[in-house]
């Protein structure tokens, strides 16, 4: 038997030397094989303990509630007296299209609670790394997700034009319908690279934003995330977490269904008394309406009246207006008559005047040869007498009766000549004066 064995192993290693090249390849397969199975094993639990490590630094929620109807203040102070809760969160968060390099995303946005970030305070659940940029400071500014969204188009400082990808107005729900990019964060909310699903888009949500809690106008809370006490000391994915966690969720469970039907009660009296004041709102609006009608009844009974009264005046000016129409008639005819009788005289009294202006004018040419032939003739007789006078004052050889007589005669050429300067400019004046008529 002890030589069967050693023949068996010089066999054995007497093959091996014969395919060394075969034995190291399949030995070399074997050891990886272990190697790679042996790495597996030792990673998962260091994987789990690193990950049970973040979600314990960053405060990753125990338990999240949803709800169809929301959560209000009543519904957050019942969840608070839930025995075992360490931290409640009521946050809001929408559904918002996007469009980045002309593609429409899906963004989701969520609440932050920039009024916690700054403390300790345990319901600051699902917290945020900064890893670029800072928190915002005022309304308007967003933190993205980093790595999601980066792109050249989507850096610090860019600004999203959010819509709500429905009829709904995205103001009904924001303060802002833009944002500003001032930081982009990692948060253990969103863990994976799924981001969830969506009503609206593609039906997949791509990326996610924070704006400050501030910024929602919504009545309710959308959800609620929750913190076990003493969850955080124990290993998540270990059996006394879950042991842990158990009673609180079946107590919320409890909770969450006498607070449906108080909150569908609280839903069902809203919308009746929302209903009430509607139906007040029309008997009111009906009433003024009626009112509002009966005095325009009233008016437009009125206005009839008057309508009535002003056609009567208005058919009385008529008659009034046709008989001064008949009347103006009769007298434009009256004046055109008389205008064309008036013309008739006028052409013949202009054919007189015609007549008597051609006579009168052969008249003033031979009244003005008169003139001129009486003026000189006076000149000549002023040149005669001019001469009879310079003989008087020259001539001393006269005698007494030669200078008796010629003194006798300048006197009478003297007197003769004024007669006639006299004559002359009578002639004239009346000559003037007939011309200018």
């Amino acid at each position: 038997m002890v030589i069967m064995k050693n023949a068996l192993i010089k066999d054995a290693f007497r093959e091996i030397r014969r395919t060394l090249s075969k034995f190291l390849s399949i030995f070399a397969i074997v050891a990886l094989g272990v190697a790679f199975f042996a790495g597996i094993k030792a990673t998962c639990p260091d994987m789990k303990i690193t990950a049970d490590k973040y979600f314990d630094e960053y405060r990753l929620m125990d338990i999240k509630l949803v709800s169809t109807m929301g959560f209000n203040e009543d519904d957050i102070n019942t969840i608070k007296k839930v025995p075992g809760i360490n931290g409640v969160l009521p946050a809001y968060s929408i559904d918002t299209i996007v469009n980045v390099d002309k593609e429409d995303l899906v963004i989701k946005v969520l609440s932050l609670p920039v009024d916690k970030m700054n403390n300790t305070d345990e319901s600051y659940i699902n917290r945020v790394k900064l890893v670029e940029g800072r928190y915002p400071e005022k309304p308007g500014e967003c933190l993205a997700e980093k790595g999601k969204m980066l792109n050249p188009g989507i850096a610090i400082g860019s600004k999203l034009k959010l819509n709500s990808g429905e009829s709904k107005d995205i103001s009904e729900s924001l303060k802002n319908t833009e944002y500003t990019i001032v930081g982009f964060i990692e948060t253990p909310y969103y863990i994976s690279f799924e981001r969830g699903t969506s009503s609206i888009g593609n039906g997949k949500v791509n990326s996610f934003i924070l704006v400050p809690k501030e910024d929602f106008k919504m009545p309710v809370y959308t959800e609620v995330f929750l913190t076990v006490k003493g969850a955080r000391e124990l290993f998540t994915y270990g059996d006394n977490y879950n042991e842990a966690v158990k009673p609180v969720k079946k107590a919320l469970e409890d909770k969450g269904k006498v607070r449906a039907d108080i909150r569908y009660e609280e839903i069902i009296s809203e919308a009746n008394k929302k209903l009430q004041d509607s139906r007040n709102e029309i008997k009111e609006a009906e009433n003024k309406q009626k009112s509002q009608l009966k005095k325009a009844e009233e008016k437009l009974q009125d206005a009839k009246i008057k309508i009535a009264n002003g056609e009567k005046e208005l058919q009385d000016k008529e008659r009034e207006t046709n008989k001064s129409l008949s009347d103006g008639e009769a007298k434009i005819a009256d004046g055109y008559k008389k205008l064309q009788d008036g013309y008739a005289q006028y052409n013949l009294q202009l054919e007189n005047f015609n007549a008597a202006k051609t006579q009168a004018e052969k008249e003033f040419l031979s009244a003005d040869e008169k003139i001129n032939a009486a003026e000189k003739q006076i000149s000549e007789q002023e040149t005669q007498l001019n001469g009879m006078k310079q003989i008087l004052a020259t001539n001393q050889n006269l005698s007494e009766a030669e200078r008796a007589e010629l003194e006798a005669k300048v006197k009478a050429y003297d007197e003769q000549l004024a007669v006639a300067k006299q004559q002359l400019e009578t002639s004239k004046t009346q000559l003037s004066s007939k011309k200018l008529s």
